[in-house]
């Protein structure tokens, strides 16, 4: 279920929906915490290995590392103008703005 969570909000990100990435990050979030709580129990008190578990395990290691590596690669660009009323008396009053960016 949750693999499909994360393909359909990849897919809505993919076509331009901005507040989708927030999402698929919290939720790639929540898969990795409950497969390293998963990984320790098979550990710890199970003691024994599902392939089908680790392979699961991969998987979600690879999508958090990839959100990861898309959360440090955004680059916002960053403008900053003087303010009209400056009188270069020492001080000086800034503004700045950034513009809007889609996040994939």
């Amino acid at each position: 279920m949750a693999y499909f969570v994360v393909f359909s909000l990849a897919t809505l990100a993919a076509f331009g929906y901005r507040l989708v990435g927030n999402l698929l990050t919290l939720v790639v979030a929540a898969m990795f915490l409950t497969t390293l709580w998963l990984l320790y129990l098979q550990a710890f008190v199970i003691h024994h290995f599902c392939q089908f578990c680790l392979l699961s395990a991969l998987v979600t290691t690879t999508l958090t590392a990839e959100q990861l590596a898309a959360i440090v690669a955004v680059k916002v660009p960053l403008s900053v103008v003087q303010g009209a009323g400056n009188g270069h008396n020492g001080s000086a009053t800034w503004t700045y703005s950034v513009a809007e960016y889609t996040r994939i």
